[in-house]
């Protein structure tokens, strides 16, 4: 049973809606990946940061963020 107000139909908005806060949460988390990638390159030219910037860390960082907000239920 779908409800309807003003004539339209609930269902397919809220699953409209959920999707579109799915994709807001992937941009977000690509937008760090890539602004992670953007330092690596700054990293390989440059010897001084390689000792302080680690990006095993930063990738275990993220994939722990991720697996959060799918376990909430958000991705």
């Amino acid at each position: 049973m779908i409800k309807e107000i003003y004539g339209v139909k609930i269902f397919p908005l809220v699953v409209m809606f959920y999707q579109v806060r799915r994709w807001w949460v992937l941009r977000v988390w690509r937008k760090y990946w890539h602004s992670d990638q953007c330092v690596r390159k700054q990293v390989r030219y440059s010897k001084r940061l390689s000792d302080e910037f680690s990006f095993e860390r930063n990738y275990r960082l993220l994939k722990l963020f991720i697996r959060t907000d799918q376990k909430r239920g958000i991705i």
